[in-house]
């Protein structure tokens, strides 16, 4: 038992908490549906994604899993705190380990260290997060990027992360998306996707028409499992559209 503990104290924040989740006899699906029943409304995919440390869980989950475990939060925190500044340290992003995925057609994008390409082929890439759920920050590109992303063929765009499962199974949680600003915010070229940013939220949505209302548009998720609904254009704040995205792969 010792030899146990002593193993699941080396571990990585995402080792551990599979670790956990199997010594329970859990299965990732079992977790997503105890922390949806908590309204944290997190995924199997998610799941998925904390325990391969693509994502860093928040406080809340972290929380609901020391209990649904029975292990201790404050040393989950304290690996929490170690991935995040870990993170800190890592290169932005390496271009070989992402797949981008336009029209239904795939393939490999590479960049070649060895060369050097004009300061237009590198996207500002803003460290927030589009969800499908409330935000506390506004998003703003006029604010410094975290970083650049080597990628000419969006010259122009803006990239940032996504989270969420809003947009499963073509934009996968953990994507790295491409946005061109839209000034207009009346006229739409309708099932396009868009990020959309309303007071309080910061979505990645198809935009449809709203039947009957010219006033509003439909806010439509590509899970079906998330009905569309209805926003005021007035209380749009912003609008991006969509011009690509590299869904994260893992070997």
């Amino acid at each position: 038992m010792l030899d146990y503990v002593s193993a699941i104290e080396e571990m990585s924040l995402g080792a551990k908490l599979k670790a956990l989740r199997e010594s329970k006899k859990l299965t990732q699906q079992h977790v997503a549906e105890h922390l949806k029943g908590l309204n944290l409304g997190k995924s199997k995919q998610m799941i998925s994604l904390y325990e391969s440390n693509t994502n860093i869980p928040p406080i809340s989950v972290l929380a609901s899993l020391a209990k649904l475990y029975e292990t201790s939060l404050d040393d989950l925190i304290e690996e929490r705190n170690g991935a995040l500044q870990a993170q800190e340290h890592k290169p932005l992003y390496k271009i070989a380990d992402y797949k981008r995925v336009e029209d239904s057609y795939k393939h490999n994008v590479q960049a070649d260290s060895n060369l050097i390409y004009e300061k237009s082929s590198y996207i500002p890439f803003y460290d927030v997060e589009v969800t499908a759920g409330k935000i506390e920050v506004f998003f703003d590109e006029s604010d410094n990027p975290a970083g650049y992303i080597y990628a000419p063929e969006f010259a122009g765009c803006i990239a940032c992360k996504v989270w969420g499962d809003s947009m499963y199974d073509r934009i996968l949680p953990g994507a790295t998306v491409f946005i061109y600003p839209i000034e207009s915010k009346k006229y739409f070229d309708y099932g396009q996707i868009y990020m959309v940013a309303y007071p309080g939220h910061r979505v990645l949505k198809y935009i449809q028409p709203c039947e009957g209302d010219e006033s509003k548009v439909m806010l439509v998720s590509e899970n079906k499992r998330q009905p569309p609904y209805p926003v005021e254009k007035n209380d749009i704040q912003r609008v991006f559209l969509v011009k690509g995205y590299w869904n994260q792969t893992t070997n």
